[in-house]
């Protein structure tokens, strides 16, 4: 359950990293680095901290926004050399404090109108859609931010990591925390080097290293099932891929390529349920209505029924991205079970099958009582009363 005040920070958060984006474009445009722009020595860490938590709040909510594909970029940028950004990503810092300390800075609940109109006219004049000059601009905003880390001798990777933890807190504040409705067997004690930190995805929040693992193979099962059917893989999973085994890898003190590893048998037995669901809804619903059994979930709309999910072992939450595939298997369950139950012929007390036996059509002999046989079934045939004597 989400609760609307802790809401509401996250969206002031999501807001901050949106005016630390437009500030790190003007920076670079006109070289605008205000008075008090440069931090504190020794607080670097936590600037970068606070500006990467924001960024990772505005990916959450600004549409078309991948906060690991700015990672991504921002660490090719990074080794770019000549492309030091460090002047412009302290006034994107400075802009971010500002905007996490103004009270009263989100009334209406809307991005700011001065800084959104700011960013499409940087996106025109780009050349760019608004999502796409604004993930350009976060990924510069992010190498500046190392670039600044190395120049003030701190751990920007330490920084990341304590701005994405402090991201998770904040999300589950708000949110409950991501069930897999699983009992999953307790890990080897070898795999599990360090305390779990919480781990942010799309999806949800989760809070321990085997509900991560069972993410993480459904989310990437997913992806590559929609690869094989020659469709583009949601890029929220793939951010949530990134994430989900870089918690991992840190966790159980793995290179992520071997977190990859362990987890590939139970994405390939997950893309071949992925494969056979649709079939074997279609399959379950002919068996129900067949036989009469009550349908698993209302056969007159698309609606999710949890009793159908149980059956196929879908036990998380709902989200955007499993909505799809579950409602696959309610609409191949309903047309399989609606086809079979008009197939299936009434029950013997029915109102069709009694007038069907008291008034039956010309020239077909009447239906016998009940509880009696017909002519030529039953039981063999009585013999004769009076056998014909034997040489007769």
């Amino acid at each position: 359950m989400t609760t609307p005040a802790r809401a509401s920070e996250n969206t002031r958060q999501a807001v901050a990293g949106l005016e630390a984006v437009a500030a790190f474009a003007r920076a670079q445009a006109e070289g605008d680095h205000p008075p008090g722009a440069r931090p504190v020595p020794g607080q670097a860490r936590e600037r970068v901290a606070r500006t990467v938590c924001a960024l990772r709040h505005l990916a959450d909510q600004y549409p078309g926004l991948s906060f690991e594909t700015m990672l991504g970029a921002a660490g090719k940028q990074y080794r770019q050399p000549g492309a030091d950004r460090s002047q412009a990503a302290v006034a994107a810092a400075a802009a971010c404090d500002r905007a996490l300390s103004a009270p009263g800075y989100l009334a209406g609940g809307s991005w700011p109108p001065g800084t959104r109109d700011y960013l499409q006219a940087h996106a025109t004049r780009q050349g760019q859609r608004p999502q796409d000059a604004v993930a350009a601009l976060g990924a510069g905003l992010l190498a500046g931010l190392r670039h600044y880390a190395d120049a003030q001798g701190t751990s920007f990777q330490e920084a990341l990591a304590a701005g994405l933890a402090a991201h998770a807190r904040q999300r589950l504040l708000a949110e409950s925390p991501f069930r897999t409705g699983q009992d999953p067997a307790p890990r080897p004690a070898s795999q599990a080097t360090a305390p779990f930190t919480p781990c942010a995805t799309h999806q949800g929040v989760v809070v321990s290293a085997a509900d991560a693992e069972w993410l993480l193979v459904r989310t990437a099962a997913r992806s590559y099932a929609s690869e094989f059917a020659g469709l583009p893989p949601d890029p929220r999973d793939a951010d949530d891929e990134q994430a989900l085994n870089r918690a991992l890898a840190d966790a159980r003190g793995l290179h992520p390529n071997q977190v990859c590893a362990d987890v590939a048998p139970g994405i390939a037995a997950r893309i071949m349920q992925l494969t056979d669901g649709p079939g074997k809804a279609a399959e379950l619903g002919r068996e129900h209505g067949r036989s009469g059994t009550p349908p698993y979930c209302d056969i007159s709309n698309e609606d999710e029924a949890a009793a159908l999910m149980r059956a196929f072992g879908e036990t998380e939450p709902t989200t955007e991205a499993n909505h799809p595939y579950r409602v696959l298997l309610v609409t191949e369950y309903a047309a399989a079970y609606r086809d079979a139950a008009a197939r299936r012929p009434p029950p013997v007390g029915s109102p069709a099958r009694i007038a069907a036996r008291d008034h039956p059509r010309a020239g077909q002999p009447p239906a016998p009582p009940a509880g009696t046989d017909p002519p030529g079934r039953g039981g063999p045939p009585a013999p004769p009363r009076h056998a014909p004597r034997r040489g007769a």
